[in-house]
């Protein structure tokens, strides 16, 4: 499983760099409020112009606070300045590390939370929702299997339903960005069999965690899902970072726990 660890810009981040050691990966959120009250002074030249370009003051906030988010995390974890990360990007758009290829990393955010993970172990992406994010019954529809759709049928009553969709809806979306090719992949194209369990699990070579957290003063509970591969044999393995669309397998035995990290 992913550990996950809550930081705002003085820390706590011991638990954070301990947990890397251990694991070699971790996923970290904070609010986006706090990460972004430093303003983008010393992001790179060509973040400056992206964050210029954004037209309404969330997005910009949200810009803001996963950029140094990100490079503040990657600066504790590798052990040099937060200004001497250098950020590219792939064909497809999924944020690299070209000076420390073997380590990935994985953004999320929305509304007041943003999201990043990092892993030496692999790919590693994240997706975050508010949990009380309403879902429309057609979502199911374009994101789900037909075994999927049974499961989720069976889950009772319409709340129910609508948490164990945006609970997978996540895992779906983390899973594709871990493989580097986003809704490239059609989210009906692979499935998880089952929704709730002690220890979640996916596929040989896949870890797959959950967790509902809240952060700060915004007591709002938010959907974090992390997808890793943790085996050689990973699809990923097999892509690399060029524009082709790896073959996707079917997820088998994957489940989903909730928690909460207060």
């Amino acid at each position: 499983m992913v550990p996950y660890r809550h930081v705002v810009p003085a820390g706590p981040w011991a638990p954070v760099r301990s947990v890397w050691h251990e694991a070699g990966r971790v996923v970290v959120y904070g609010p986006a409020a706090i990460w972004a009250a430093a303003g983008p002074q010393g992001l790179p030249a060509a973040e400056l112009a992206r964050h210029a370009a954004l037209r309404t003051p969330a997005a910009r906030q949200a810009f803001v606070a996963s950029r140094l988010l990100v490079r503040r995390t990657l600066g504790v974890l590798l052990g040099v300045s937060w200004r001497e990360v250098r950020i590219t990007r792939t064909m497809l758009g999924g944020p690299v590390l070209p000076d420390r290829p073997g380590v990935r990393i994985g953004i999320s955010h929305t509304r007041q939370l943003v999201t990043v993970g990092v892993s030496r172990c692999g790919p590693l992406g994240v997706d975050a929702e508010p949990a009380e994010r309403p879902v429309l019954p057609e979502l199911a529809g374009r994101i789900c299997t037909p075994a999927e759709l049974t499961a989720l049928a069976a889950l009772g009553g319409r709340p129910d339903r609508a948490e164990g969709l945006l609970r997978l809806w996540t895992l779906k979306e983390s899973y594709v960005k871990a493989l580097g090719t986003g809704l490239r992949v059609p989210l009906r194209d692979f499935g998880f069999d089952g929704f709730h369990g002690p220890q979640p699990h996916g596929p040989d070579g896949w870890s797959f965690t959950t967790r509902v957290v809240r952060i700060g003063n915004d007591r709002a509970p938010y959907v974090v899902s992390a997808a890793a591969a943790v085996a050689s044999a990973a699809p990923w393995a097999r892509t690399g970072h060029g524009g082709g669309v790896p073959r996707v397998p079917f997820l088998k035995r994957a489940s989903i726990c909730a928690t909460d990290d207060a």
